[in-house]
């Protein structure tokens, strides 16, 4: 997270794509879980507003209600495929170097055309990819793609699951040989609450396995509790969770200049391209045409879950300094 790139990694705006595809885990606090995937809409529909209600008199009730319906159709997406030639022509209509992080909804290693398209973004652009680094592809990835045009690999892992489907040397051993190949890689786990009395046994477990990985906060219910304002003390200090910059923003964003939009993005699994993952607002299509706005803005969102001036400063920094304006 944040100024991430090296110095020849230079680039003009970052999307962010949650791809909707499959994925060969089953971890039970993934909000594309099957048992949340098979919840009534309407039932749904209803415990989101009730948990976005601060968020009504910053959007608007459309504004919310239309966020909350893009999100429950995204979910029953699966992408199978990417279209490159469409996504290349995007891309070189804007005349801009990008960061593409391919992330969300799945694992992106299972697209049939993965390999193929890291190749081609990585010609000319950069790239980032969220994996749970258990796909065969792994090795393929390493051989064919060039770890300068690479800004990131974020590993999840998922400890429960992997040792379930026996998977934690499958695991340890992609994550070595990617940092064997030069590629900036780093390990998550999810600071799920169950872990709270294993989280040194883990810890310990991985480094035995030459590896290293720090816990990222849960989000979502647990015993009835949202997270991660439920947090305790304890937990906390086990998970060795502290303040930073994505936290702050979990707390409170609004108010505060954005490039989302400006220069950064979310592309839905529909191909449709947003500002961000909280405002409704439109800017294309990622196999149509992108247009970005032409100044930043002021968060309008109480809490923002996923910040993309968190996501990569550079560019944040980048477009105030072209606005010329000073936080």
């Amino acid at each position: 997270m944040g100024n991430e790139q090296k110095k020849n990694q230079n680039y003009d705006a970052y999307l962010s794509w949650r791809i909707a595809c499959k994925c060969n885990l089953s971890c039970e606090y993934c909000y594309n879980h099957p048992s949340e995937r098979a919840k009534p809409s309407i039932r749904h529909f209803l415990r989101e507003i009730e948990r976005r209600r601060e968020r009504v008199s910053q959007v608007g009730i459309f504004g919310l209600i239309k966020a909350l319906v893009l999100r429950i159709k995204e979910k029953k997406i699966r992408t199978s495929m990417i279209d490159i030639p469409a996504l290349l022509s995007t891309l070189d209509k804007t005349n801009k170097t990008f960061r593409i992080t391919l992330s969300g909804g799945g694992e992106p290693f299972l697209i049939q055309n993965i390999i193929e398209i890291c190749v081609e973004i990585t010609k000319k652009h950069y790239l980032s990819i969220n994996t749970n680094l258990t796909s065969k592809k792994i090795e393929e990835f390493c051989d064919k793609i060039d770890p300068q045009r690479v800004i990131k690999i974020h590993a999840s892992l998922h400890i429960k699951e992997l040792e379930r489907l026996n998977l934690l040397d499958v695991f340890a051993h992609n994550f070595l040989l990617c940092k064997e190949k030069g590629f900036n890689i780093e390990v998550r786990a999810v600071a799920y609450p169950k872990l709270f009395n294993e989280a040194d046994k883990y810890r310990e477990l991985f480094k035995k396995k030459g590896m290293e990985f720090t816990f990222d906060r849960f989000r979502g219910i647990y015993n009835g509790k949202e997270y991660p304002a439920a947090y305790t003390e304890q937990e906390l200090a086990a998970f060795n969770i502290k303040h930073d910059a994505l936290l702050d923003m979990l707390l409170c964003s609004k108010g505060t200049m954005c490039n989302a939009g400006y220069n950064a993005a979310v592309v839905w699994a529909n191909g449709y391209v947003m500002s961000c993952g909280n405002i409704p607002e439109k800017l294309g299509h990622i196999y149509k045409g992108i247009r970005f706005k032409n100044s930043l803005i002021k968060c309008p969102i109480m809490h923002c879950g996923c910040p993309l001036k968190v996501y990569d400063t550079y560019l944040y920094e980048k477009a105030l300094k072209e606005n010329k304006i000073s936080v």
